[in-house]
């Protein structure tokens, strides 16, 4: 796996990309988009320091300097799919996330943990 899709704690996140730049934070784990960005968060040592204490989640284009590190799943690796990639977002929360898309499913949307 690639070391930017593979970290069991915040120290080590902070250890190889704290100093990367995030364009969105935003206020409100279940997702509105009515929350509000979160000021004086420009980088994932910011965010990833806060995270925890505070309603806040991550929805940012993947750092540059962990692009090099993503790893995708072999089905997205062939075929040139890779080159039609237009956009790819990084979302990041302490737990309990409900994004908007998913308000609108009758059951619990899948989670996920790394």
């Amino acid at each position: 796996m690639g070391t930017a899709t593979h970290w069991a704690t915040d120290d080590q996140l902070l250890e190889r990309y704290k100093g990367e730049k995030v364009s969105q934070v935003e206020y409100n784990l279940k997702e509105t988009r009515s929350g509000g960005n979160v000021p004086n968060m420009r980088t994932l040592g910011d965010f990833v320091q806060a995270y925890n204490a505070s309603d806040i989640y991550m929805v940012s284009s993947v750092p540059k300097g962990m692009l090099k590190d993503m790893d995708f799943l072999p089905c997205l690796r062939c075929g040139g799919f890779l080159r039609y990639l237009d956009v790819n977002n990084m979302w990041m929360g302490r737990g309990g996330l409900v994004p908007v898309v998913w308000g609108r499913w009758k059951s619990q949307p899948p989670h996920y943990s790394g």
